[in-house]
């Protein structure tokens, strides 16, 4: 979240994450008055995830009501934009084991198969089909398939 107040640089630049800058903007083709910045640290591996651009039709100075307003709405901003990053990997997560799950008779199936043909334990059977699919860059849902139609592994490179 943001933390501490700090005066942009000429170039216009506010800093890095965890820093709220408000000051004159003076990127090139920019044309209103005055402009401040409010970059925030979020979920995002903790480094910056956004920015937060204020601008006024004239240059002027901020003062500590505006300033305190946009670090509290960069911070509610942030937070919404770091839940929705972690909503967002639940999610895939969630169809991550949604696929496994419905998958699983049949990678059962296989194991067993391949326990049966190769005469060793479940754990080796499915590391065989695992295996399989990282050597043949398949996934592991169609080596499964390969194996329940029929086909016998390929034999593991010594």
């Amino acid at each position: 979240m943001c933390q501490r107040l700090r005066r942009a640089r000429p170039d216009g630049h506010a800093g890095c994450g965890q820093r709220t800058a408000l000051g004159q903007d003076h990127r090139r083709g920019h044309r209103s008055g005055d402009a401040g910045r409010a970059e925030c640290a979020g979920a995002a591996g903790g480094g910056p995830i956004g920015t937060l651009d204020l601008y006024s039709a004239a240059p002027r100075d901020w003062d500590q009501a505006e300033v305190s307003a946009a670090q509290v709405y960069a911070a509610l901003a942030a937070t919404l934009l770091s839940q929705a990053v972690g909503a967002q990997v639940k999610g895939r997560l969630a169809e991550q084991l949604q696929t496994a799950f419905a998958h699983r008779t049949r990678i059962e199936r296989a194991k067993g198969m391949v326990m049966v043909q190769e005469g060793i334990d479940d754990a080796a059977a499915f590391e065989r089909l695992r295996s399989t699919a990282r050597s043949s860059q398949q996934p592991l849902i169609e080596v499964v398939d390969e194996v329940l139609a029929g086909q016998r592994l390929s034999r593991p490179r010594r």
